[in-house]
């Protein structure tokens, strides 16, 4: 399926806020990492310089699609540019600390906490190159020395390391409801709520499709549980709106 959609969403998303104990996806001490993202703010600037060479060496008018010729095939594309986007700068960042059973701590990065989210919820990515980049993140997070942005800049493939200085150049930015000095532990939360937001969108329109289908009106049993499902994605779709509040990221 084209939108990555797992038939049991938002089933899937109601149980994870209910073991979340919260209505983020991770506890509420997981947002106390202030010094972490100064040290990673940083270390961050250290490499700034070697990243700009290479986005500044990207020809004009080549790389990524443009989002008006993707979305004809990737409708979602528009809101997984921008989760992607937050992979390849700060994909090995400390987004947030998480707690075990047992009491212990452990910290999670940006890219655990995008592939955690979306897994709890049977989700991946439509788009197969932005797939790939969380793929990869996972697979490399353990590595000494790791940095996102320089693995994926001087990736072998063309065009991963043409997407990697696209993103970290200016052409995809932010909604302006985000300010310069707005942190991850904000973004990234609310960019994936803003993605399930427009998966569930999407599925609903399908589902008052079938409604109105002839076939299905005219079967009472068929008619009762997409009627069911219709209910479960509009609690759904309320459920995620009252998290993302106004601030809704524009395509």
């Amino acid at each position: 399926e084209v939108l990555g959609l797992a038939e049991n969403f938002p089933l899937a998303f109601y149980k994870s806020q209910e073991a979340a104990g919260s209505e983020l996806p991770h506890a509420p001490q997981a947002w106390e990492n202030k010094k972490k993202t100064e040290e990673q703010q940083a270390a961050n600037a250290e490499r700034q310089a070697e990243e700009d060479s290479v986005t500044n060496q990207s020809s004009e008018g080549e790389g990524v699609q443009p989002v008006t010729g993707m979305t004809e095939i990737y409708p979602l594309y528009p809101k997984e540019i921008l989760l992607t986007q937050q992979l390849i700068r700060h994909g090995e960042e400390i987004i947030c600390t998480d707690t075990l059973e047992d009491g212990s701590t452990y910290d999670v990065s940006v890219a655990e906490f995008i592939h955690d989210d979306l897994s709890v919820d049977g989700l991946e990515f439509s788009v197969p190159l932005f797939k790939r980049v969380l793929d990869e993140l996972m697979a490399n997070l353990g590595s000494p020395g790791f940095q996102a942005s320089r693995y994926f800049l001087h990736h072998e493939d063309v065009e991963v390391s043409t997407l990697a200085a696209e993103l970290i150049g200016d052409r995809y930015e932010l909604s302006a409801i985000f300010k310069a000095s707005t942190s991850i532990q904000e973004i990234v939360p609310h960019l994936l709520n803003d993605y399930k937001l427009a998966i569930v969108e999407r599925r609903l329109k399908v589902t008052l499709s079938k409604l109105k289908d002839p076939t299905i009106a005219n079967n009472p049993e068929l008619s009762r549980k997409i009627m069911e499902e219709y209910n479960m994605l509009i609690a759904a779709r309320k459920a995620i709106a009252k998290q993302l509040g106004e601030r809704v990221v524009a395509q």
